[in-house]
């Protein structure tokens, strides 16, 4: 947790709106990890990944409805924009998700989310140029360092036994 607040914290370390609406997203993320592997088991990862994927639908257009003023105008940009982030960043992680879990236990499987933070932020060093703080390098590294300990036991430091 040390680590994901220092990535994703600002720079005096104060929680703000978007990082409280992120703590309440871990939870019904976690939460939706622990049902996933409820039901993932003896049944067809893909079913499983289209329910989810149209109940996200759902609720989706429910919310802008509520929430957000209707588009004036929608430009080709829009259109591919929408296409990519339903096709590739929702369908496609959803599914990749659901098959994972049905041979992962949620423990595991959360555990390994928790690298999305590292990834993400990485990927703003990289493509966007931002800036690689101290601060940022020691939250990977006990991100990392608490993912590589948790998925591994340090097992990796044991000698082999002799058969």
């Amino acid at each position: 947790m040390t680590g994901i607040g220092l990535i994703s914290l600002d720079g005096d370390l104060r929680v703000g709106a978007g990082d409280a609406l992120t703590i309440v997203c871990g939870f019904f993320f976690a939460a939706h990890i622990i049902v996933t592997a409820r039901y993932v088991n003896n049944r067809d990862p893909v079913m499983l990944a289209m329910l989810q994927f149209a109940a996200a639908g759902v609720l989706s257009v429910l919310a802008a409805i509520f929430i957000e003023p209707f588009p004036t105008a929608i430009t080709s940009t829009d259109i591919w924009s929408i296409v990519f982030l339903t096709v590739v960043c929702t369908a496609g992680c959803l599914l990749m998700q659901v098959f994972g879990q049905k041979y992962t236990p949620p423990s595991q499987a959360a555990v390994i989310v928790s690298l999305e933070a590292v990834f993400g932020t990485l990927a703003s060093v990289i493509l966007l140029h931002e800036i690689l703080t101290p601060r940022l390098l020691l939250g990977f590294t006990l991100t990392f360092a608490a993912v590589l300990i948790s998925e591994t036991k340090l097992g990796f430091f044991r000698k082999a036994r002799p058969f």
